[in-house]
Order: structure tokens, then C-alpha cells, then sequence
């Protein structure tokens, strides 16, 4: 199949109209403020809770999402992700090392199946 070369794809320029709405800005900030509004910081776990956790994703393969002490624009930055190991200092997640220091919070997830949705 051979390529239509008398098109030209406009690319972003199409979406221009777009992004210029000012209802769409609006609507942008007012949700921005919203979300803002309703952050809750997630509760400091002790360090034998967040090992249990850590240990049981590891064991059961499930996701975690481990929020940690850096706040990066008013929130907790966070990982998510599964957890591969843990060295020293370090719990590897997605190959991305954490420190084990800077860990506030770990939320497992538990997998959903198709015939547990309503």
C-alpha cells in the first residue's frame, strides 16, 4: 500500500481552536482549584507497617503506589508500581530505587477482576 503523498497533516495546528476556548480555561482552573482544594496527605505509616506492606506486594506481585516525605507543587511526590526487591537502603520499584528513608505511605492494590464489577 503506498503512501498518500498529496497530504499534508496540519499536526498541532488543528487543535489550536481547541486550547484558545476560554470556556475550556475556565473550566481547566476552576477543576485545578478543586483538586487543589481536596488534597488529604496520606497518614504517616511506622516503618513495620510499611514493611509488612512492601513485603506482602512483593510476595503477592500486586502494584503499590508508596508516597514519600518530598512534596513536590503542594503534594507528596509518590511511585507506583511493582516492587522488584529491596537492597540496604533501597526497595526498588519498576527498577526505579526509593529510598527507604523517605517513604510516608505504602497502598497495596489488589487486582479487580471482570466479575467483581457492577
Amino acid at each position: 500500500m503506498a503512501m498518500n503523498t498529496s497530504y499534508h497533516d496540519r499536526g498541532m495546528k488543528k487543535w489550536q481552536p481547541f486550547f484558545s476556548s476560554p470556556h475550556l480555561k475556565a473550566s481547566v482552573l476552576a477543576n485545578r482549584e478543586e483538586v487543589l482544594a481536596t488534597y488529604q496527605a496520606p497518614e504517616v505509616m511506622t516503618e513495620s507497617e510499611i514493611d509488612a506492606q512492601l513485603q506482602r506486594a512483593f510476595q503477592e506481585r500486586l502494584r503499590v503506589k508508596v508516597t514519600l516525605n518530598v512534596q513536590v507543587a503542594e503534594r507528596h511526590a509518590y511511585y507506583m508500581g511493582q516492587v522488584i526487591g529491596r537492597a540496604d537502603q533501597f526497595v526498588l520499584i519498576d527498577n526505579s530505587p526509593v529510598e527507604y528513608e523517605t517513604i510516608r505511605h505504602v497502598q497495596v492494590y489488589e487486582p479487580t477482576k471482570w466479575w467483581d464489577h457492577d
